[in-house]
C-alpha cells in the first residue's frame, strides 16, 4: 500500500473522532506553554510577574485561597481590613477557576500561574468548537483555534492576569450569529406565525449559559458583550423584519445584566450600608479616549517582534504616537490582520449566496461595530460624555476583534482547503498548508521576549521571602505593621522609585501578619491613614503604636531621597536600629519596646481611651494646632464646588470636591485641610483629576490636574449644626481658604 496514502487514512481517522482533535488542541497547547513558561522545569511557587497590577491580582488570589473569596480581606487594610466591595469587577468565573486550581495547592502563586496555563486550553478548545459547529474542516478549525488561542493579545495582558480568560468570546460569536442567520433560539414565530417562548431547546439553554458564562467574566467582557447583543437583534430585525433576533438579544441582555446585579448585590448591600465611594472609580469622560482603540495598532506588529525591522517600526510608534498606553496590546498579528482586512474589504463587496457568505457578512459586520464603537472619538466617547465614562478602556475590545479576525481567516482557509480536496491533491498537501500557516502565525504572534523574567523575579522574590518571615517570626500572630510612605490604594501609578501595589509584597509572603495597606479610598481607615500620614513623624509613631501597630515597615524606594531622613529619624525616635531586607531597599522597625514605654507612662483606662481617641480623631490627639490663622492668606485659587451631606447615615461621611490652585506657581494644589471649629480634623492627599477648564484659566497646562475629592469623616463631631472650611496647604507654610462654603459647608448631623 502506497506510504503516502496510508498516512492519509490514518490522520483521517483521527480527525473523524469526535474528542481526539480536542485532546490534539490541549495537548499542543501545553506543549507550547512548556517552551514558553518553562513548565515542569521551573518553581511555579514563583510568581510569572512580580510587579505592578500582577501584584495586586496576586493579593485577590492568595485572598480567594485563604479566606474563601475576595470580597474582604483581614491581612489588608490595617486596622479595619480591606473590603473590596467598592472595587469589584464581576469577575467571578476566574476566581471560582481559582478556587478549583486550589483543591490541588494551597500556594496562590501556583493558584495563579496554573489559572494563566490553563486559559490557553481553555480558549483553543472554544474556539475549536464553534468552528466545527459550523462544519469547518478539522485542519483549518485546528490552526484558527491554536491560532486564537496564542493571539498576541494572550501574552501581552499577562500584566492583568484576569483578562487572558477569554474563552467566552466564540461562545457568544456564536450567539450572536445565530441571531444574525435567524435561528429558532429563546423566541420565534412559529410556521402558523405565532410567537412562541422556548428555553428547553439546546440552543436556547445554550445561549442562557453563555449569557451566564459572559455576566461572570468582568464588566468589560460583560459591556462589550450587551453591545454586540444590541448590534446583532437590530441588524437581525432589519434583515429579516422579523422581531425574533431582537427579542431574543433583549433577554440575553437581560440575563446578563441580571446576573451582574446578583454577583454585585454583595457590593451594593455594602454600599446601602456604608454609603457610595464615588472616589475609587472616579474616571473622567477624557480618559475614555486615552484608552481607546487604535487601527494602526491593531494592524502594527507584536511588540518584541522576532525580525528586527518589524520590532523597530512598533516601537518607533509606541514611543512618539500620542495616547499610546495599554492599547498597544492589542496587535493581531499577521493572521488577525489579514482577516480584519479581509473583513473590512467584505463591507465594500457585493454580497454573494453561499454558506460562507452566512458567516462573513455578520462577522464583517460586527467588526465594524466593535471598531466604530472602540476607536478614539468613536461612539465611546460619546456614550462616556453622555451617559457613563465607568467604563473606559474600550481598547479591550480587541479580543473580540481578533477573534472575528481569525473566523475570517478561517473561512478563507477553507476555500483553499476544499479547493485542494476537489482537484484530488493528496490530503497531506492541505495538512502542511494549515501547517505553515500555524507556525508561521505563532512564530509572528509570539512576542520573543514574552517569557517571564524568572531570574530576576526569583531573586527579587527570595529576598523578599526572607525578609517578610523575618517580620512575621518577630511579631506575635495578628498583630499589625505600619507601612511607609503612605500610599493610596487602589492606584497604578509609580510614586517616585517605587511601583504601584509593591507594599503588597509583604501580605503576599506572611499568613499572620496584618498590613497597613490595601485601605480603600473613600472609606474610614483611608481617611484615618491619610490624614496620620502628614503629620510629624513622632507624632505618628505614637499614634500608630497607641492605636495597635506592632511595627512600622518601610520602602525606601518612596522617598525622594531614598528614606535616608525617616529611617534616621525612626531609629532616633525608637532608639533602635531597623531589620534590612537583602537589597537594602526594604526596613523594619519593631515597635514592642516603644508600645511597652507608652504604657507605662498611664493607666490601663487611660490607654483604652488614647487608642479611642487615635483611632477616632488622630489629629486632635496629635496636640498640634496644625490649623494658624497668621498663615492663611487672604484668598486661594480655588472653590468648593460639590457638597453631597450624606450625613444623616451611620457613618456620618460627606463628600466633598472642588479644584485648587497655587496662586503664586500656579500648580495645583496636593494637600488640603478640613477645619472644623478652628481645628485642622483632616489632612487629605489630592487626586489630581484633569480639569481643562481651570488650566485655560490660568493658561498653563500646569495647572491642568487641579481637580480634587474627598470623603470627610465627621464621627467625632457629634449631632447638630455645624461648618467646616476646606483649606489649601500652599508652599511657604501658608494656608489658602477656598471659595464655596458660604452655604454649601454647612450641615446637620443626625444623633444616629
Amino acid at each position: 500500500m502506497n506510504i503516502i496514502h496510508t498516512r492519509e487514512k490514518t490522520m483521517t481517522r483521527i480527525f473523524t473522532s469526535s474528542w481526539v482533535p480536542y485532546g490534539i488542541v490541549v495537548l499542543f497547547c501545553l506543549g507550547l506553554e512548556s517552551l514558553l513558561l518553562g513548565l515542569g522545569w521551573t518553581d511555579l511557587g514563583v510568581p510569572y510577574l512580580y510587579h505592578y497590577d500582577y501584584l495586586y491580582f496576586s493579593a485577590i488570589a492568595k485572598g480567594v485561597l485563604e479566606h474563601g473569596w475576595y470580597l474582604h480581606n483581614p491581612n489588608l487594610g490595617a486596622p479595619g481590613g480591606l473590603a473590596t466591595h467598592d472595587y469589584s469587577g464581576a469577575s467571578n468565573v476566574d476566581f471560582l477557576i481559582i478556587k478549583c486550581i486550589s483543591l490541588f495547592t494551597s500556594n496562590w502563586a501556583k493558584a495563579l500561574n496554573m489559572f494563566y496555563v490553563v486559559t490557553f486550553p481553555l480558549a483553543a478548545v472554544s474556539a475549536l468548537a464553534v468552528f466545527r459547529h459550523f462544519k469547518i474542516s478539522l485542519p483549518v478549525a485546528i490552526t484558527g483555534s491554536l491560532l486564537f488561542a496564542f493571539a498576541p493579545y494572550h501574552f501581552l495582558r499577562l500584566l492583568h492576569v484576569t483578562y487572558t480568560n477569554y474563552f467566552f468570546v466564540p461562545l457568544i460569536t456564536l450567539v450572536l450569529l445565530w441571531i444574525l442567520n435567524g435561528e429558532r433560539l429563546i423566541v420565534f414565530r412559529s410556521d402558523s406565525g405565532r410567537w412562541k417562548f422556548n428555553i428547553k431547546s439546546g440552543m436556547a439553554l445554550g445561549c442562557l449559559l453563555v449569557a451566564l458564562l459572559v455576566s461572570g467574566s468582568g464588566v468589560y467582557y460583560a459591556f462589550f458583550s450587551c453591545f454586540f447583543l444590541v448590534l446583532a437583534g437590530g441588524m437581525a430585525f432589519i434583515d429579516k423584519r422579523d422581531a425574533a433576533g431582537l427579542f431574543t438579544s433583549w433577554i440575553l441582555i437581560g440575563v446578563i445584566c441580571t446576573s451582574l446585579v446578583l454577583q454585585m448585590g454583595p457590593s451594593w448591600i455594602y454600599k446601602m450600608k456604608h454609603g457610595p465611594n464615588p472616589l475609587v472609580t472616579q474616571f473622567a469622560p477624557t480618559e475614555t479616549e486615552n484608552y481607546g482603540l487604535k487601527i494602526i495598532q491593531l494592524l502594527l506588529p507584536v511588540q518584541e517582534h522576532r525580525i528586527t525591522s518589524w520590532a523597530n517600526l512598533r516601537e518607533w510608534y509606541d514611543s512618539t504616537a500620542p495616547l499610546s498606553n495599554e492599547n498597544r496590546h492589542t496587535a493581531l498579528g499577521v493572521a488577525g490582520s489579514v482577516g480584519f482586512l479581509a473583513l473590512l474589504i467584505g463591507l465594500f463587496r457585493r454580497r454573494s449566496d453561499g454558506p460562507q457568505e452566512d458567516l462573513k457578512w455578520p462577522l464583517a459586520r460586527l467588526n465594524i461595530g466593535a471598531v466604530l464603537l472602540a476607536s478614539v472619538g468613536g461612539f465611546s466617547s460619546l456614550f462616556s460624555y453622555l451617559v457613563s465614562s465607568q467604563i473606559r478602556a474600550y481598547n479591550r475590545i480587541g479580543i473580540f476583534i481578533e477573534f472575528f479576525a481569525i473566523f475570517a481567516l478561517v473561512l478563507i482557509l477553507v476555500r483553499v482547503y476544499d479547493k485542494l480536496l476537489k482537484a484530488r491533491s493528496s490530503r497531506l498537501l492541505g495538512y502542511s498548508l494549515c501547517g505553515m500557516v500555524l507556525v508561521f502565525g505563532l512564530l509572528d504572534q509570539i512576542p520573543t521576549e514574552f517569557k517571564p523574567p524568572y531570574p530576576d523575579v526569583r531573586k527579587q522574590f527570595n529576598w523578599d521571602a526572607d525578609f517578610f518571615s523575618r517580620i512575621e517570626q518577630a511579631l506575635p500572630e495578628n498583630e499589625m505593621v505600619f507601612q511607609l510612605p503612605y500610599v493610596p490604594f487602589p492606584i497604578s501609578q509609580p510614586f517616585n522609585q517605587m511601583g504601584p501595589y509593591e507594599h503588597i509584597r509583604g501580605y503576599l509572603h506572611t499568613r499572620k501578619v496584618r498590613w497597613s495597606y490595601g485601605a480603600l479610598n473613600g472609606r474610614e481607615t483611608q481617611i484615618w491613614q491619610q490624614s496620620i500620614s502628614q503629620l510629624p513623624l513622632q507624632k505618628l509613631v505614637d499614634i500608630v503604636a497607641i492605636s495597635g501597630f506592632k511595627g512600622i515597615y518601610l520602602n525606601r524606594r518612596g522617598y525622594p531621597d531614598e528614606g535616608e531622613k525617616t529611617v534616621s529619624e525612626l531609629s532616633e525616635i525608637l532608639k533602635t536600629q531597623p531589620m534590612t531586607s537583602s537589597d537594602g531597599w526594604q526596613v523594619f522597625f519593631n515597635l514592642e519596646s516603644y508600645v511597652q514605654k507608652l504604657k507605662k507612662q498611664v493607666s490601663a483606662n487611660q490607654w483604652q481611651s488614647l487608642q479611642q481617641t487615635v483611632l477616632t480623631d488622630p489629629l486632635s490627639y496629635a496636640g498640634e494646632n496644625l490649623f494658624k490663622p497668621s498663615q492663611v492668606v487672604t484668598h486661594a485659587a480655588g472653590f468648593v464646588e460639590v457638597v453631597n451631606p450624606r450625613s444623616g447615615g451611620p457613618k456620618k461621611l460627606i463628600l466633598v470636591g472642588g479644584w485648587a490652585v497655587d496662586p503664586q506657581t500656579r500648580t495645583p494644589v496636593k494637600k488640603l485641610m478640613v477645619v472644623h471649629e478652628g481645628k485642622a480634623s483632616q489632612i487629605f492627599i489630592s487626586q489630581q483629576v484633569p480639569r481643562l477648564d481651570i488650566a485655560r484659566m490660568f493658561k498653563t497646562d500646569i495647572a491642568r490636574k487641579s481637580q480634587w475629592s474627598v470623603v470627610l469623616d465627621t464621627r467625632a463631631w457629634g449631632p447638630g449644626k455645624h461648618s467646616f472650611e476646606i483649606y489649601a496647604m500652599l508652599t511657604g507654610d501658608r494656608l489658602g481658604k477656598l471659595g464655596g462654603c458660604s452655604t454649601k459647608c454647612n450641615i446637620t448631623l443626625s444623633s444616629q
